[in-house]
């Protein structure tokens, strides 16, 4: 590691036990876990804390996967190493926004990180398609918020629904009656008639009952998350079943019923 200069006279053990945290969730994944996404979220933090500088990213994706591996059961054939070069670029970027905490600007990347984790759980929960898996969307994430656009000031939340949930134009029931209507108020324009109006009204009452289920599914999965009953992005803890907070993981828990650090 290239960021630490120590003080003979603190005994500051940060960079240690962040590689502890990486092994864990590398052996996490070789378990089965989707792990990923809390390596990249404990990357940011540590490069914004500045005891881990982009440069790292290759010694700690070689300790995650060299902990994956020791995890995974040889039987299981379709498992297939990631592109080392590629996972590197991955976590060289998320360490990269944690960077801009230090900047001139004072960004806030472990905020704005948590922020986003918070809005793609909400957003799952009610329905959305993310632009990918977890990890690649908050990948998404981390390099929008590096761009010219948007580097000198935190991304806001309207910004991040933006990025984890791109809209695709999704051929929805609620778009294409709201098309349709607007045809029918084109031809109504064109051609007044009462047709048109009865043609509408209909429509009008659909969409209007398609509006109201879609704000009570987004408003009862807000209530989801924040009741605790939506499941995390992390590994779980010693019981199981808890949840943890994502840069909270500790080195020694257990998942599936295996010790990790074992």
């Amino acid at each position: 590691m290239a960021s630490l200069k120590h003080n003979p006279n603190i005994n500051d053990t940060r960079e240690h036990d962040f590689m502890l945290a990486v092994g864990a969730l590398g052996r996490a994944e070789g378990l089965g876990q989707d792990s990923r996404p809390s390596l990249a979220l404990r990357c940011v933090e540590a490069a914004a804390e500045g005891y881990i500088v982009p440069d790292d990213a290759a010694s700690i994706w070689g300790k995650f996967q060299s902990e994956r591996q020791s995890k995974i059961n040889p039987d299981l054939a379709w498992d297939v190493a990631p592109s080392e070069n590629v996972q590197v670029s991955k976590l060289k970027a998320f360490l990269k926004l944690g960077v801009l905490a230090l900047g001139a600007n004072r960004l806030d990347p472990v905020g704005t990180m948590d922020r986003a984790c918070k809005i793609l759980l909400e957003g799952v929960a009610a329905g959305h398609k993310a632009g990918g898996s977890k990890f690649d969307t908050l990948l998404k994430v981390a390099r929008v918020q590096q761009d010219k656009e948007h580097h000198q000031s935190d991304m806001d939340d309207d910004d991040l629904r933006g990025v984890l949930f791109p809209d695709k134009d999704e051929a929805t029931e609620e778009k294409l009656v709201k098309a349709a209507l607007k045809a029918i108020e084109r031809v109504g324009k064109a051609f007044p008639s009462d047709y048109t109006k009865i043609a509408a009204e209909p429509l009008e009452q659909r969409l209007a009952d398609l509006i109201q289920f879609r704000e009570e599914a987004e408003m009862a999965a807000k209530g989801f998350v924040r009741s605790g009953a939506m499941k995390d992005i992390t590994p779980k803890g010693n019981d199981g079943a808890s949840p943890i907070v994502w840069r909270d993981l500790p080195v020694d828990a257990n998942v599936g019923g295996q010790q990790l650090l074992a």
